[in-house]
């Protein structure tokens, strides 16, 4: 299997929040999680310079190197959603809409989610059967 990581802003309780959610979801556990703050997203970002530098972006880097794949804002939470099971993935496919409809929504949302839900001491909820789902 392909490699998954979703990258996300480890300091904004929203974010926290839906990693706990995907994580639940996850019953195949195809996801990997790593903060945009770390190390894993630094050594990412050097190789995909899409991946923005700024934690204001949900982030889903799909395959290995040479044929990566960077997406960022909706098309990356579409891309996640289409990786669970029934019914989350059925909304996959909207991530063929233009960028133009899908991240205006997205882009407010990120405005206004760290007013939302607070952080929670930085990190979103870890079970002990999350480990090796987390990288630095």
């Amino acid at each position: 299997m392909q490699p998954v990581i979703v990258l996300y802003d480890s300091e904004c309780g929203v974010c926290n929040q839906l990693v706990s959610w995907l994580i639940r979801r996850d019953r195949h556990r195809r996801l990997t999680f790593a903060r945009l703050q770390g190390a894993t997203a630094r050594e990412l970002r050097d190789r995909q310079p899409a991946i923005p530098s700024q934690a204001n972006t949900l982030v889903l880097v799909r395959g290995a190197e040479p044929d990566e794949q960077v997406l960022l804002r909706t098309r990356a939470v579409l891309g996640v959603l289409a990786l669970l099971p029934w019914p989350w993935r059925a909304l996959g496919p909207l991530g063929v809409l233009p960028s133009a409809l899908l991240d205006p929504p997205y882009r407010l949302f990120a405005a206004v989610r760290k007013r939302l839900a607070p952080a929670q001491s930085g990190q979103c909820l870890r079970g002990p059967d999350e480990e090796g789902r987390f990288l630095p």
